[in-house]
C-alpha cells in the first residue's frame, strides 16, 4: 500500500500569469493538505513488550474523527483522511481565490490471522495514534487481585475484562463539533456509570456503554455538576451518536 502523500496541484498546474497578482508564483501553488508536518506524517515507532507489540503512529494536525483502525486477513491497516478549505480576499472584500483540499493516506501492518479485534485497540494523544494490547493490562489488573471487572478507560475507548477472563471494549460517543462545553468530571463520570450498572447487576458490556454515554453527557457542560443526568437520558445519547 503507498504511502506517498498526495500533494492535491504540481507546481506547473496552472501556466505563469504576467500581471498583477497573478505574477506571484505561489497564487497558484496549493499547499499539501498536510501543510509543514508533511514530511513526518505516518512515522512509526514499533515496540515489543512481553505480551504486545505497540506501535505508535505521528499524524501531526489530525484529528481523532478523521482517522480509522481496521484488522483484516491478518492486517491492521491504520488510514487518515482530511479536509482543508482557503480563502483570501482583497481588503474590499472580493474573493480572489477560494481552495478545497482532501488528501489521504495509510500504512498497513502483518499482525497475523491469528489476531482479533478484541485484542487490538488504540488511544489519540497530541497526534500521536497508539495502538497496544490493553487485553494484557486487564489480565495484569486481575493478577493484582481485582475480583470482578477491571476497567480502563481513555478518550477514545472504554475496555474490561470480567472475572472469568471474557474481554470487551466500548467506544467513545462520536459527538459533533461544537458539543464539548467542558471536559471536567467527564472520566468520573465514565467511573459513576459503570458503578451504577455494577450495584444493579448490569452485565459488563453494557456497563461500559453506560459509563461512555454518562462520559459523554457530562461534556456537554461547563460544569461537572451541570452534566449529571438519568439513566434514560444518558442511554439516549447512544442513539445519537453511538457507533453505526
Amino acid at each position: 500500500m503507498s504511502n506517498r502523500l498526495p500533494q492535491l496541484f504540481a507546481d506547473s498546474f496552472f501556466p505563469a500569469f504576467a500581471a498583477d497578482t497573478f505574477a506571484d508564483e505561489n497564487f497558484f501553488r496549493t499547499p499539501t493538505v498536510f501543510g509543514r508536518h508533511a514530511d513526518r506524517v505516518m512515522k512509526t515507532d514499533i515496540r515489543e513488550t512481553d505480551k504486545s507489540y505497540e506501535l505508535a503512529i505521528d499524524l501531526p494536525g489530525f484529528k481523532k474523527n478523521e482517522v480509522e483502525a481496521e484488522l483484516k486477513d491478518g492486517y491492521l491497516t491504520i488510514s487518515a483522511q482530511k479536509a482543508m478549505e482557503h480563502e483570501e480576499k482583497t481588503p474590499q472584500g472580493r474573493v480572489i481565490r477560494s481552495e478545497r483540499s482532501t488528501g489521504a493516506c495509510s500504512r498497513s501492518f502483518y499482525v497475523g490471522k491469528d489476531v482479533t479485534e478484541g485484542e487490538c485497540t488504540a488511544t489519540f494523544e497530541d497526534g500521536v495514534l497508539h495502538v497496544e494490547n490493553m487485553k494484557a493490562a486487564l489480565q495484569k489488573l486481575h493478577e493484582l487481585g481485582v475480583a470482578k471487572w477491571a476497567v480502563i478507560h481513555c478518550p477514545e475507548i472504554g475496555c474490561g475484562m470480567d472475572e472469568n477472563g471474557n474481554y470487551y471494549e466500548f467506544e467513545s460517543l462520536k459527538l459533533p463539533k461544537g458539543y464539548i462545553k467542558g471536559t471536567v468530571g467527564a472520566g468520573d463520570a465514565f467511573c459513576a456509570g459503570v458503578l451504577y450498572a455494577a450495584e444493579t447487576d448490569m452485565p459488563l458490556p453494557e456497563a461500559l456503554k453506560l459509563g461512555a454515554c454518562s462520559a459523554a453527557a457530562s461534556l456537554s457542560e461547563v460544569s461537572a455538576s451541570d452534566g449529571v443526568k438519568t439513566k434514560d437520558e444518558v442511554l439516549k445519547l447512544y442513539e445519537l451518536y453511538g457507533k453505526k
